[in-house]
């Protein structure tokens, strides 16, 4: 299985479903930098999407241009030439360096719990700091004891029939630095100041109660300091929390789903506008 070479991984790791001719949505993940939480919202977003997710491979130094340039590879490996970006928590600051490095390769960017700017109460750092001191063991426990709780709120974090534990970009001496790494990303980036050059659409779905990212706070922004052309939405889900693809997996698809065909349907027909010009 892709995820049991996450240690030795250089790369990011994919797995591709949905059909092979339908529009391309890629999957980032956030801070626990794998596809495990997707379990329940994947049937409803392949229907017609195809969808490639990915999972960051266990390494304790990258930097936001290092994620970038895997997904980058990544696109020219499997011939796409743009793509969706499904961009959750941690994995908007991916998707916004794609954005701004490489625009002709995203055609849109759907966040899901995503930010501009570190958490308030600096959890970014409080959480890296206790990834360092944390024993690897204890910190594993506390992996199975959250998807236990979770589970029996009837949300699935990994199938039954998959040979590695939920959340194994974080297992391990090395996944625990790795996330380290990635906690330590988020408490210095700020693109607040630049997102007037982004250039693709731009949409927003998190949870009414997500207590990880101020929501109002990032809307307000997103709606203050992205280009007209962005043409931003959004869409909160009542009672949803942080981890809202988990919590609500067919809501979050199925909104996720309707924006990547409105957004194809509008580029195509400026396109056919332009021809016709």
């Amino acid at each position: 299985m892709p995820l049991g070479t996450l240690d030795t991984a250089t790369g990011l790791i994919y797995q591709a479903t949905g059909p092979e001719d339908a529009p391309v949505a890629v999957y980032l993940p956030g801070v626990h930098g794998d596809w495990t939480p997707n379990l329940a919202a994947r049937p409803f977003l392949t229907r017609e999407i195809r969808l490639i997710e990915v999972a960051y491979p266990r390494v304790q130094d990258w930097e936001l241009a290092n994620f970038a340039d895997s997904l980058e590879e990544l696109l020219d490996n499997l011939g796409v030439g743009c793509a969706h970006l499904i961009a959750e928590s941690f994995g908007s600051l991916v998707g916004w360096k794609m954005g701004l490095t490489r625009p002709e390769r995203v055609q849109s960017l759907l966040l899901v719990g995503g930010f501009t700017q570190p958490p308030a109460f600096g959890l970014a750092t409080s959480a890296k700091w206790g990834l360092w001191c944390l024993p690897t063991t204890i910190l594993e426990k506390g992996i199975d004891a959250y998807v236990l709780y979770k589970s029996g709120k009837g949300e699935q974090r990994l199938g039954r029939d998959q040979d590695v534990a939920p959340y194994p970009a974080v297992r391990t001496p090395l996944g625990k630095l790795a996330t380290a790494n990635r906690m330590a990303i988020i408490e210095r980036t700020d693109v607040r100041g630049q997102l007037h050059r982004i250039t693709h659409p731009v949409r927003y779905l998190g949870g009414e109660t997500d207590f990880v990212i101020p929501i109002r706070r990032e809307l307000e922004t997103l709606k203050r300091h992205l280009p007209e052309h962005c043409k931003f939405e959004s869409h909160l889900i009542e009672g949803g929390p942080h981890a809202v693809i988990a919590s609500h997996p067919k809501r979050t698809a199925e909104t996720l789903a309707r924006w990547v065909s409105e957004i194809d349907l509008s580029r195509k027909a400026s396109s056919e506008h332009r021809g016709d010009s």
